[in-house]
């Protein structure tokens, strides 16, 4: 179990109950913990870790994809809770955290877990433009759904390796996606996924043309960028541009701003894009 420093006030607490000591006497503060890690050597340490690397052709990738967006919610004029992203996350039984207390100094830092940090589940999550969460899909590692009752408002689905497959994708845009506000009416919507395989598979289009929505797939290996907020994804920011700069907010300083998602840009001349060709 990694050691934080609230652990670490906890058990101080803990020990100076039972040394009788009263807690008007000692509170194990945050201060107090701090002099005492500082003391003894003792400091926050963590783990390293890679950053995922951006495509080479980031921003080739990037306008087309906005473009696209852009020309949909022109065209449809879709309200805001007829727009939405959903994407799978795996959820792991022991999720120890990548920072302990440990000596200054020490090469190695070991963070020790309960033995299940490769158990998993399948979390399906989505959310709409105007703030809607709708209902989390889980899926478990085993061939059946258990018999017991589960916890209301969400749906649970079982797969021998507990992935989320064509037959799952299909489900939940039946069960969640068609069961949003306007879903049995079928309003014309606009959905957006990531380009994992299990999306672009002619039964999940079929699936989405056939509840009146539109497929858009966010290029491949761009996930992490676009999908920080519903403006990155030109899916809630204004028409009329106002809005746009936001979609380059997060570039870093002294780099050359691309040009911006306008109106025209919508009518140019140029090639379909990724995001189009995946979702046709």
């Amino acid at each position: 179990m990694p050691i934080t420093r609230a652990v670490i006030q906890l058990k101080a607490l803990e020990i100076a109950k039972d040394l009788n000591i009263p807690p008007t006497e000692f509170k194990a503060s945050f201060g107090w913990c701090r002099r005492m890690m500082r003391r003894n050597g003792l400091s926050l340490r963590s783990r390293t870790s890679l950053a995922q690397r951006l495509p080479s052709d980031f921003r080739e990738k990037l306008l087309p994809y906005q473009r696209y967006v852009i020309k949909l919610r022109k065209k449809h004029s879709y309200p805001l809770d007829q727009m939405g992203n959903a994407d799978q996350t795996p959820v792991f039984f022991d999720m120890p955290t990548s920072v302990t207390v440990h000596k200054k100094g020490d090469k190695s830092v070991i963070v020790r877990s309960t033995g299940n940090e490769k158990s998993r589940v399948t979390l399906m999550l989505a959310c709409l433009a105007d703030g809607t969460k709708l209902p989390p899909y889980l899926i478990l590692k085993r061939k059946t759904v258990p018999k017991e009752a589960m916890p209301a408002g969400i749906i649970v689905r079982a797969q021998a390796k507990g992935w989320m497959e064509t037959e799952l994708v299909v489900d939940w845009l039946k069960v969640v996606w068609g069961r949003r506000r306007g879903g049995l009416r079928k309003r014309r919507n606009m959905l957006i996924l990531d380009a994992f395989r299990g999306h672009l598979t002619e039964p999940v289009k079929k699936q989405v043309k056939a509840m009146n929505g539109d497929l858009v797939i966010i290029p491949g290996g761009m996930t992490k960028s676009i999908v920080s907020g519903f403006k990155k994804c030109c899916i809630s920011n204004a028409m009329d541009g106002s809005e746009d700069d936001v979609l380059w907010e997060e570039a870093e300083p002294g780099d050359a701003q691309p040009e911006k998602v306008s109106d025209e840009s919508d009518d140019s001349e140029s090639g379909p894009s990724d995001a189009e060709d995946a979702a046709q």
